[in-house]
């Protein structure tokens, strides 16, 4: 990424349910970076019965568009496991890429 640029990572209203599903949309992020936050977040945070994937939003166009998903219920530790994926996801665009990070919207549960 060049200087200037700038990434977002945006809080899209979560759906609720028996389960809560949150959703952010994380847009001009690279998927290795997004992949090696995601592999440093599992090591780091221990989830119990949540469910957490990553999907592209298109298959056209780099650093593209996508979709964290967040789904679970009750103590399960996945609120810990999204601040610390967007908080390494920002320090790293921040310090090693020169991007710039705009969050949009705010999590309920923040």
């Amino acid at each position: 990424m060049s200087q200037g640029k700038e990434a977002i990572i945006r809080y899209m209203e979560p759906e609720k349910g028996r389960f809560i599903l949150c959703t952010w949309r994380l847009e001009g992020i690279p998927w290795k970076v997004i992949e090696d936050i995601r592999k440093w977040t599992d090591k780091t945070v221990f989830v119990k019965g949540a469910r957490i994937w990553i999907k592209p939003r298109s298959k056209i166009g780099y650093p593209g568009e996508y979709d964290l998903n967040i789904k679970g219920r009750g103590h399960d530790d996945r609120c810990t496991w999204c601040e610390s994926f967007r908080t390494a996801l920002t320090n790293k665009m921040k310090e090693d890429m020169n991007c710039s990070v705009r969050e949009t919207g705010s999590c309920i549960f923040d």
